[in-house]
Formats: structure tokens, C-alpha cells, sequence
């Protein structure tokens, strides 16, 4: 019989998931803990609008208390501090350490509590409250999975110290597979389950608002590779984190992040990221235990329309990112009501040019253009720009022939008579051109 058999029959019976609690970790009782150890020279970020944006350690735009449509810009924007692309530094080979964490230690433990005390300095000072991170990010691999998983046990007691020093906590945490050691891939599968279990447990203890798992491992040999195996052995692996997260009595959000990493032999392959995670979150049944974890734009709105949304991550592309960009975000989120249990996830790819202070005002410039882009948003929410636009689309699903259509009383047949009868209607007044003449002119006056 399989372990904690009432998820799995639950899945079955296809009946509604529970709703998520709400986590409550602990919060600091005091407010006198400072750090001063990786930027001394910079204090706490405050809202200073009368300053000059250039190069200011402080926020011309984002405050985080005001309200705006009724919520405060903290609650709408709810921004989280990437662990990884605050320790990591890119280069034409990749990803690795920044210098400042290249001693003899940055393969040990304590490497590894300077890279968390590094972490929980920034966001302290930038005053952003939430932070995301892999198992990878709190202690070295090891020798083994065991080594690993020792030196979590001891790096995470200071994690959850510093939280509660900080009220700074995760908004999810994620076990990193590239990390595992590699085998057949019965072992492949086998590594993955300890890491999640081990991981899950960490989210637990850390009062993580969600836990995170990449959709599929990437396809490195696209031709030697079984996806129809592949997809079953990953829905498993989803199906044992479910069911181990109601055994344990974790009470985050179980998301699930689209393969945006995956490459394959097959070049210039545009992958429809999103799509493919809905597809295989309905195909094995997981769409009521999961959600997804995705970039703005077409990701954004599809797993809206899916009711699938979790969570956003900006840590690719251009950051930060355009005013119309970020205005056409922010118009979604106050549309769909804010987020439920996600957050977005800013991570800042850095040059080896590039300092730690650097790193903090990208921080503060990210914030600065969401918290514009949002004051703009809202403008348009209130006038009804948008509103109107939609309704004058779909006005015509309103008719008695539109409404006949969307009852499924018509066949193609009776489609291919109304166009005999129907003549070309003009097209919407706004086009691209209007729009973004619209975006700047309204982000001027702001």
C-alpha cells in the first residue's frame, strides 16, 4: 500500500484541494539587531522622492507603506530577495561565487553562513521582508547527500536565527537537482526524492509561504530521452511531495516552475514553457494539489486564465525592466486581486565588474520602477481605459447570435451563413502606438 494513501485516493476522487493556510512564522520582538559587515558604509533605504535617482541608496518612488487602490505598495508588490543572484555573479561560462566569497572557506560551512549573512544584510538594509532560495543556496554539496544534508541541519539554525533577528522570511523554498549526484536513472530519481523530502522539511521549519519544484530535470540528450518515462517518474516525484506535505503538516503552497532552463539539440526550438507545465499538471491529475510559479507577460495571464497562478519570478531579461513592462504587470495583479500565497521574485544578473553595492541599488531601482509602474496601473484601473477596451471587444458575444454561439446551440454551418449576412466591423480604436504613447505620458504626470 503507498504512504499516506489519502492524498493519492483524494487525487482519485478529483475532489477540490484544500484551501492553503496562512503561514505565520516568527517575527523579530525587537528592532535594534544591525548588520554591518558586507556594506558598512550604507545604511536603511528610505523613501526619499526629493532626491536624485541616480545612484541614490534610497527609494525616489517606492514606498513601501503607502496605499495605493487600497493596499499598501508592500502588499501589492510583495518583493523577494533572490539568494542565488545575490551570491552568484555571471560570467561568459556561466554563473559562479562572487570574489568576495572566493577565500579558503567558500567551499565550507562557514563560506556558506557569510553567503546567508550576505543575503539577510541586503534585504535588511533595502527593507524587503521576503527572500527565495534552493537547498544549494544554505550549504556545499559534499561528498555525499548525507554530507549535504549535515550542513543543512547546522546552516539553517542560523537561517531561521536571522529570521527571527530580521522578520525577514522565505516566500519559497526549492531543492536544487543539479546538485545530486548522477547515476542510472532509477538513482536520479531516488537523489530527487531525498532532496525534496529534506527540502520540504527545511520549508517547514524556515515557515516558508511555499515550496517549490522544477517542472522536469533538463533534457540534455533529446534523443536518447524517453519523455513519456520522464513525465511519469516527475508526476510520481509530485505526487510523494503532496502526499509527504500532508503527513508532515507543511501548510505552503506547492508550486510548480515551467522548464524556462531547458535546452535541446533541436536549435532555434521555441518552447511554449507554460503551456507545457499546464499540460502536464492536468494530464497526471496535479492541477488541484499545484500551481505555477512564472515569468510576466503571456506566462502571467495564462495561468490566470488556467486559475493556476502562484507566484512571479523576474530574474531574467532585461531588470529593470521597462515602464510599460512593468505598468502591463501591475495592471494584471490589480486585476486578479493582488498575489494569494506568491510574491515577486527579483533576481539581479551581475557582471564580475560589479560590487555587492551595485547588487543593492539594482534592488532599489527595480522597486523604484515596479512602485511607479503600479501608481500607473492603478490610474488606469480607476478610469476604466482598459474596461472599456474590453468591453467594446467582446460586446459582440452579448448579441443573441454571440450568446447562442457561447451556449453551443450553433454548428459551422450556421457560422458560415451569419458571415454571408455580416459586414466588416472597424477595429478597435487603440492600437500598439496609442498605448505606448499612453504609458509615458501618464508615467510623466506621476
Amino acid at each position: 500500500m503507498a504512504a499516506y494513501s489519502s492524498v493519492n485516493n483524494a487525487a482519485k476522487r478529483q475532489k477540490p484541494a484544500p484551501a492553503v493556510r496562512e503561514i505565520t512564522p516568527a517575527r523579530s520582538s525587537g528592532t535594534s539587531f544591525e548588520f554591518q559587515e558586507f556594506l558598512p558604509d550604507v545604511s536603511r533605504s528610505e523613501y526619499r522622492p526629493e532626491l536624485d535617482v541616480d545612484q541614490s541608496t534610497n527609494f525616489k518612488y517606492y514606498n513601501a507603506s503607502e496605499k495605493v487602490h487600497g493596499r499598501s505598495l508592500e502588499e501589492w508588490i510583495r518583493p523577494a530577495i533572490s539568494f542565488y543572484h545575490v551570491i552568484n555573479e555571471y560570467h561568459s561560462r556561466g554563473p559562479r561565487a562572487r570574489r568576495i566569497f572566493e577565500d579558503s572557506t567558500q567551499n565550507s560551512l562557514d563560506g556558506y553562513k557569510r553567503r546567508i549573512r550576505c543575503v539577510f544584510e541586503l534585504g535588511q538594509k533595502l527593507g524587503i521582508k521576503l527572500y527565495t532560495a534552493a537547498d544549494s543556496d544554505f550549504a556545499p554539496f559534499g561528498e555525499s547527500l548525507e554530507d549535504f544534508h549535515r550542513g543543512l541541519d547546522e546552516n539553517i539554525n542560523l537561517v531561521l536565527e536571522l529570521q527571527q533577528k530580521t522578520g525577514i522570511t522565505p516566500l519559497w523554498i526549492k531543492p536544487n537537482f543539479e546538485t545530486h549526484l548522477r547515476g542510472s536513472e532509477l538513482q536520479e530519481v531516488i537523489h530527487r526524492g531525498a532532496q525534496i523530502k529534506k527540502a520540504l522539511e527545511i520549508a517547514q521549519k524556515l515557515g516558508a509561504e511555499n515550496f517549490l519544484l522544477d517542472e522536469i530535470e533538463t533534457l540534455e540528450l533529446f534523443s536518447v530521452t524517453d519523455f513519456s518515462k520522464n513525465f511519469r517518474q516527475h508526476a510520481r516525484l509530485l505526487k510523494l511531495t503532496a502526499e509527504f506535505r500532508e503527513h508532515v503538516g507543511y501548510r505552503g503552497q506547492l508550486l510548480l516552475l515551467p522548464n524556462y532552463s531547458s535546452q535541446s539539440e533541436i536549435p532555434h526550438q521555441d518552447t511554449a514553457f507554460v503551456s507545457s507545465a499546464l499540460a502536464f499538471l492536468k494530464n497526471y491529475n496535479l492541477d488541484r494539489l499545484y500551481k505555477l510559479c512564472v515569468r510576466s507577460g503571456y506566462d502571467f495571464k495564462v495561468s490566470l486564465a488556467y486559475n493556476l497562478f502562484g507566484s512571479l519570478e523576474v530574474t531574467k531579461g532585461r531588470l529593470p525592466p521597462e515602464l510599460r513592462e512593468a505598468t502591463l504587470l501591475m495592471k494584471t495583479l490589480i486585476e486578479h486581486g493582488g498575489f494569494q500565497t506568491g510574491g515577486l521574485n527579483i533576481g539581479l544578473k551581475s557582471n564580475p565588474e560589479s560590487d555587492l553595492k551595485d547588487v543593492f541599488v539594482g534592488y532599489i531601482t527595480a522597486l523604484d520602477v515596479y512602485a511607479k509602474a503600479l501608481r500607473v496601473a492603478a490610474k488606469l484601473t480607476v478610469d476604466g481605459i482598459f474596461t472599456n477596451g474590453l468591453q467594446q471587444r467582446y460586446s459582440g458575444f452579448q448579441t443573441n447570435f454571440g450568446a447562442r454561439f457561447m451556449n453551443g446551440e450553433l454548428s459551422l454551418e450556421d457560422l458560415s451563413e451569419q458571415a454571408k449576412r455580416t459586414t466588416a466591423e472597424s477595429p478597435l480604436p487603440h492600437g500598439p502606438n496609442f498605448w505606448a504613447a499612453f504609458y509615458s505620458r501618464n508615467s510623466l504626470n506621476l
